[in-house]
């Protein structure tokens, strides 16, 4: 159940500052594992996404909020499927920006805190996860534990790259150095392990 604009205006800000703020932790549906993201790392993207927050702040009641939320779902949606373009394999739109697909997942991530349903993007989100680049890896990880369960079709494509990332050698971060917006091993691991414990059941 969502409480009222004016009664959640204290989480609102707490979510927020999860999303934006100073902190350097996100919490990944209440559970004590936390993913690395910092300050640094969510500035490139917070510009919009402040823009859209501070819409919804101001609105004055739910339903005026929730049209808005409305009408930037559906803004996401064309731009990750317009229909003239192609979608590569993985149903990703292949002519978005790593900033373009950062800030629109990144929105996804702060509608859904919100209480709204989230029920697309899915591909956009696995397509950050299997990035070189920590920029990227780490939104679409962050993006994977709040809106996918293990349990979800889509899993099945990524099972790969959660293996490979947890099982990054000493080597493999040798090699990554060579790439530019590579990581180390152990930030690619962390991402891994701790999506890995908010999406997988007891089992």
């Amino acid at each position: 159940h969502r409480l009222e604009s004016r009664h959640f205006c204290n989480l609102d800000n707490a979510r927020y500052n999860y999303l934006v703020g100073p902190r350097k932790n996100i919490p990944l549906n209440g559970a004590s594992t936390t993913l690395p993201i910092s300050t640094k790392t969510m500035s490139s993207q917070a510009r919009g996404l402040n823009n859209f927050i501070s819409d919804l702040r101001n609105s004055k009641s739910r339903e005026e909020e929730s049209n808005r939320v409305e009408v930037e779902l559906a803004k996401i949606r064309k731009k990750f499927n317009p229909g003239d373009s192609k979608l590569a394999a993985d149903g990703s739109n292949p002519s978005l920006s790593s900033y373009q697909r950062k800030k629109y997942v990144w929105k996804l991530v702060y509608i859904h805190v919100l209480g709204y349903e989230v029920d697309f993007g899915h591909a956009e989100v696995l397509a950050l996860v299997r990035s070189a680049k920590y920029s990227e890896k780490v939104v679409g990880y962050a993006a994977l534990s709040l809106l996918l369960r293990g349990s979800d079709p889509v899993m099945a494509s990524v099972i790969g790259t959660l293996k490979a990332d947890l099982t990054a050698g000493p080597g493999d971060a040798a090699r990554g150095k060579k790439a530019k917006g590579a990581v180390k091993n152990d930030a690619v691991q962390c991402l891994a392990l701790c999506s890995l414990a908010n999406i997988a059941g007891l089992e």
